[in-house]
């Protein structure tokens, strides 16, 4: 066979969508059979409608704008009141699965004499209907009622096609995929028009908005448990993990020193004398931060390394010899303005205050351990990790 004219996509979307409709044809469509597949369609419909009246509820709930409904809910549960004016993630979720629960629960409440009213007569009726009986017809009708099955699994294998494409850059994969007749069709057909609507480009915002809504309803050390932070490609955890090399160095410079922040100065200076800023890194991470490896260990074998490197490293050497330290992120003011950045805080246990260290802005020979002027230059910090 011509692998040219062969195109395996071809042959499996075909498959997918023959399957179901080859099984209707050989297994006749029959009326238990119909009754059943009707009842999970309404099913279905149920749980979307249910769906679509607990997102307007709670919505409407946690709007921006005061509104009745507000105001009834939180009259009778006083304690929602909190928790919708700082727009709790957790909040939504659990009033949006409590509507969700009571409109199925409601909804199938009202419906349920419309199933004895409407779909037993129609069984009955249909009973008499020869279309169930034997012969072609309720073969080609089995088909029929197959072929949506058919196309939804046409349409799903074709998304997850293009899906992988938009985010894994495959261009052999993509090429091969265009060479592909049923899956050029579908795509240009359905999946690119549906593509270009205004409720799927909101998708990704409103992904975006509950993410950080359900994020910020977290504690600080929930966020750090169940939300791996990823900066230049590495889990903060993974950035701050030293090795025997590190470990043995740290213990080695500290040798002698009388309490924790005489260790953590210590071991601020030594990094700011033995690491280099690593500008053709900072390149090279701003087209893909993957790419290279970050964090303390390379940091320290190789010497240098950009903000959150030396940061990792710091944070690696500190807790080597037993002195709190935090990671910490947010803005710096440099030469181009206000960046993004990396820097420590370790903890004075005499003052009772966790004291900023910056010891790449320390690697200009500005002292930026505990500098009166620290906050002048440093601005929004966010605590990504803090140990012990």
């Amino acid at each position: 066979m011509n692998s040219e004219r062969f195109n395996l996509l071809s042959l499996i979307l075909v498959l997918l969508f023959a399957a179901p409709v080859l099984t209707g044809l050989f297994f006749p469509l029959t009326l238990p059979r119909l009754v059943s597949t009707l009842g999970r369609l309404a099913g279905t419909l149920l749980t979307l409608l249910s769906a679509g009246a607990a997102v307007f509820f709670t919505q409407a709930l946690f709007s921006s704008e005061p509104n009745a409904l507000q105001y009834a809910v939180v009259r009778q549960v006083p304690a929602l009141g909190e928790a919708l004016r700082r727009k709790d993630g957790l909040a939504w979720i659990l009033i949006f699965v409590t509507a969700l629960l009571l409109c199925y629960s409601l909804l199938r409440l009202l419906l349920l004499p419309l199933g004895h009213l409407v779909l037993r007569p129609l069984g009955r009726k249909l009973r008499r209907v020869r279309l169930f009986g034997k012969g072609l017809a309720p073969r080609l009708l089995g088909a029929l009622w197959q072929a949506p099955r058919g196309a939804a699994a046409v349409l799903l294998a074709a998304a997850v096609c293009a899906g992988y494409i938009a985010l894994s850059g495959n261009e052999v994969f993509e090429a091969y995929a265009r060479r592909s007749g049923v899956y050029r069709m579908v795509e240009e057909k359905v999946l690119s028009p549906l593509a270009g609507t205004e409720i799927v480009r909101r998708i990704p915002d409103k992904i975006d908005d509950v993410s950080l809504s359900l994020a910020r309803s977290l504690s600080q050390e929930g966020r750090r448990l169940l939300i791996p932070v990823f900066i230049n490609g590495e889990t903060v955890e993974n950035a701050v993990r030293a090795s025997p090399a590190i470990n043995n160095t740290a213990i080695d410079l500290v040798r002698g020193c009388s309490g924790k922040m005489e260790r953590a100065r210590r071991l601020y200076d030594w990094v700011c004398a033995n690491i280099t800023y690593d500008e053709a890194k900072l390149r090279a991470l701003d087209e893909d931060p993957f790419q290279l490896s970050s964090g303390a260990v390379p940091a320290f074998s190789e010497r240098r390394g950009i903000c959150f490197d030396i940061a990792s490293l710091y944070a690696a050497m500190c807790r080597a010899v037993h002195v709190p330290v935090r990671l910490v992120t947010g803005e710096a003011l440099g030469g181009d303005g206000w960046v993004s950045h990396a820097w420590n805080e370790v903890y004075d246990p005499e003052a009772d205050r966790w004291v900023p260290v910056d010891a790449t802005f320390g690697l200009g020979g500005g002292d930026y351990f505990d500098s009166p002027g620290f906050w002048l230059d440093h601005r929004e910090p966010v605590i990504q990790g803090q140990w012990p």
